[in-house]
C-alpha cells in the first residue's frame, strides 16, 4: 500500500503546488484514492494528471471534504482568493 500525507495553511493568494517531492512518502502519482480537507476560507482545488500540462478544476472548497479517486495525479495546485484556509490532504492506494 502506498500512501502520504500534506497539510499547509494558504494565507495569501499565491497557489501552493504540491508535488510528489513536496509529501510525506513521495506516493502522490501512485495513490488512487485521495481525500482533501479544506477549513477555513474557499480554497480552489486543481489537479494535473500524468504529463498533461495543464490543470482539471475539482472543486472549491469552503470548509468542505472532498474525495478524489483518480491514479496519476502528479501535482495538486491549492489558491485561495483571498483569507487563510488550512488543507489536509491524504492518498493511499488499494
Amino acid at each position: 500500500m502506498s500512501t502520504y500525507q500534506y497539510a499547509v495553511t494558504i494565507a495569501s493568494a499565491t497557489p501552493v503546488v504540491v508535488t510528489p517531492s513536496g509529501v510525506t512518502t513521495s506516493s502522490l502519482a501512485e495513490a488512487k484514492f485521495h481525500t482533501i480537507q479544506c477549513t477555513g476560507d474557499a480554497c480552489v482545488v486543481d489537479v494535473k494528471i500524468g504529463n498533461n500540462a495543464a490543470y482539471t478544476n475539482v472543486d472549491t472548497l469552503d470548509d468542505a471534504i472532498q474525495n478524489i479517486n483518480a491514479y496519476g495525479i502528479t501535482a495538486i495546485k491549492l489558491t485561495v482568493a483571498s483569507g487563510t484556509c488550512a488543507v489536509s490532504i491524504a492518498g493511499t492506494s488499494e
